[in-house]
């Protein structure tokens, strides 16, 4: 499945991606192989550790996901197996979508 998410993303070579919810950065790790430059954004300090340590190619930082950094060529915005977004209010949730769609490059959606 994280195989999947990578490629759906179609990364290009030093396209700026945001993985939303990094994790553990495993999909991350998939998308830097691929060739894309990522920014990953998790609220748990300790996996966004594991992140740094296992690539080292990326950056990670503690945030929110409704307050994105920077613009993207895509935004990946679930880890498996479940979607990052279902720990987030309702209305944050909405915010967070709204703050994507904002960070994407103009034209751009996946």
């Amino acid at each position: 499945m994280l195989e999947r998410h990578a490629e759906l993303l179609e990364p290009l070579n030093g396209a700026l991606t945001l993985d939303a919810g990094t994790g553990t950065g495993n999909v991350a790790e998939l998308l830097v192989a691929r060739g894309a430059t990522v920014t990953g954004i998790d609220f748990c300090e300790p996996a966004l550790e594991k992140c740094r340590w296992k690539v080292r190619q990326a950056e990670f930082h503690f945030g929110d996901l409704t307050q994105p950094p920077r613009v993207y060529t895509g935004v990946l915005r679930s880890r498996c197996p479940a979607p990052v977004l279902h720990l987030l209010r309702p209305s944050a949730q909405q915010l967070a979508v709204d703050e994507f769609f904002r960070v994407l490059k103009p034209g751009e959606w996946r």
